[in-house]
């Protein structure tokens, strides 16, 4: 019989996410994000070209992190070209979709860029690391 390594699932899975929320409430409290939780104030933190790369970038990478890894573990590492192939035609048409303002956002090529950077990271590794289950 097989236990999840629950700790794998949290590190890959719901950590990126709670990073991605973090860098948002710390470096820019002007974004739809926080809007949406009434958190926004129209005061930005962020003065430090590094820390406008995490911001603009850093957020979009956990998520897209966070979304691979959830999918790649539904779907199995088996099939996980598939699975990554999936994920950045819906992560590409969510970008495309703000410049028809069919999502609320700003569209950015490069988001696209660091979101399949992100998937490949995922599967590789989910290749190497296939020890999130162990044996009783």
């Amino acid at each position: 019989m097989k236990r999840l390594n629950w700790s794998y699932y949290l590190i890959h899975g719901v950590f990126p996410l709670i990073l991605g929320a973090l860098i948002y409430l710390i470096a820019d409290r002007n974004v739809l994000f926080l809007k949406w939780l009434s958190l926004s104030n129209e005061m930005s933190v962020v003065n430090h070209p590094v820390l406008t790369l995490i911001r603009n970038y850093g957020c979009d990478f956990c998520w897209a992190y966070s979304l691979s890894f959830v999918v790649l573990s539904i779907i199995g590492i088996e099939r996980g070209g598939r699975a990554i192939g999936l994920v950045v035609c819906f992560e590409i048409i969510l970008e495309l979709s703000q410049l028809s303002n069919s999502v609320v956002g700003t569209f950015d090529p490069l988001d696209i860029l660091v979101e399949i950077l992100a998937n490949l990271l995922v599967l590789i590794t989910c290749r190497k690391g296939k020890k999130h289950e162990t044996l009783d």
